[in-house]
């Protein structure tokens, strides 16, 4: 989350400002007066926003991080909303997306022609997406929610004011949903895999906790039973002779490993 953060606050900031300063040196643009009335103005609101909560979120992370506070936090949750934010920010700071919302020209309002930035809004809305599908620890009955707000969001913004390429408008938003799906199996697939690794391993472990008591017992055991007698035999379930020593075999006055206990013993004690 913090590095989504970061990303976050520097790319925004970084291509705000630059608008910024571009729209302030442009011959014959109109002030920014900052009035929601001039459609530049949401524009630039929608990225300092970004910006403040990326810092915000920079922050949090840190002292997370450096103090273990905030740690009860559901930062699935967190880190869940905070891509949807970013999904629904990109069409406000899209120039072309934000003068249609206003139902003006986006040439006049920003004085060139702006439909080449939606190829990069669509490129940032498939890399947001991927990126929160591929590599946040998110659960999956959590992270659903991002691929199918980012499919809804496309084909709402395609319809409700369409595309600066309408020949490929259902194209694109079809290629791009079909992305976000085949993201989500992978994720989904991921965290199956993982899952079962998880339990395979907690077996294991398990296992290994059975055989350590049932080692234990028998130690226990079999001290218990040397105190009163002249010998211990441990015995496999074919009744042969395992785990002898050389007080095993002065005892028997042979090698008896391996051999039937039984064929040891006389005819009446068998």
């Amino acid at each position: 989350l913090m590095l989504s953060a970061a990303a976050g606050f520097l790319g925004v900031t970084v291509t705000i400002l630059n608008v910024y300063l571009t729209e302030r040196e442009r011959p014959g643009a109109p002030p920014l007066t900052w009035d929601f009335a001039d459609p530049r103005a949401p524009y630039f609101a929608a990225g300092l926003g970004t910006s403040v909560l990326s810092g915000i979120l920079i922050v949090i992370c840190a002292l997370t991080l450096r103090y273990n506070i905030w740690v009860p936090w559901s930062w699935e949750h967190l880190t869940t909303g905070f891509a949807i934010y970013a999904v629904a920010v990109l069409y406000c700071i899209s120039k072309w997306h934000i003068a249609k919302f206003y139902g003006l020209d986006p040439q006049e309002v920003w004085g060139v022609d702006t439909r080449a930035g939606e190829v990069n809004l669509f490129a940032a809305h498939i890399f947001q997406v991927m990126a929160v599908l591929m590599f946040m620890p998110i659960r999956v009955h959590i992270l659903w929610i991002v691929p199918v707000f980012a499919a809804v969001a496309i084909f709402a913004v395609h319809i409700s004011v369409g595309t600066g390429y309408p020949d490929n408008r259902w194209t694109t938003a079809t290629a791009i949903c079909f992305m976000h799906f085949m993201n989500f199996q992978g994720a989904w697939r991921h965290e199956r895999y993982c899952r079962e690794r998880f339990l395979a391993f907690r077996r294991v472990m398990e296992q290994d906790q059975e055989l350590e008591v049932a080692s234990t017992i028998a130690k226990a055991l079999h001290s218990m039973v040397g105190t009163s007698s002249d010998i211990v035999v441990m015995l496999d379930k074919d009744f042969g002779v395992m785990h002898t020593d050389h007080t095993h075999d002065t005892y028997f006055g042979r090698k008896v490993v391996g051999i039937d206990f039984r064929q040891l013993l006389v005819k009446a004690d068998r």
